[in-house]
């Protein structure tokens, strides 16, 4: 297995460049299809999704919710409430003022 370019992956992963990120790092394909923006909905929450990359019958797909005006927070719980191989985050929403 190749070795991870790290400050690359950052790179791409910090500029939120996803279909660089999966192709040139990982060595995913280039999205055949849908990779224009497509808008929807889930319930009362506008969404925007797009493919970014395929590999092997697997999608990478990159979805940005549009919020407002609230303001997300992802926390990760103490360890102490974790099962030992669990590394689940937590996320709430929060009214701005």
């Amino acid at each position: 297995m190749a070795k991870l370019d790290c400050p690359g992956f950052e790179k791409y992963l910090s500029a939120f460049d996803f279909p660089r990120l999966f192709a040139d790092m990982l060595g995913w394909n280039h999205a055949s299809y849908e990779a224009a923006w497509a808008n929807d909905t889930a319930g009362d929450t506008p969404f925007s999704r797009r493919t970014v990359a395929e590999m092997g019958g697997m999608v990478a797909i990159q979805v940005v919710v549009h919020t407002s005006p609230r303001r997300w927070t992802w926390t990760k719980p103490p360890k102490s409430s974790l099962p030992p191989t669990s590394s689940t985050w937590n996320c709430s929403a929060t009214s701005r003022a």
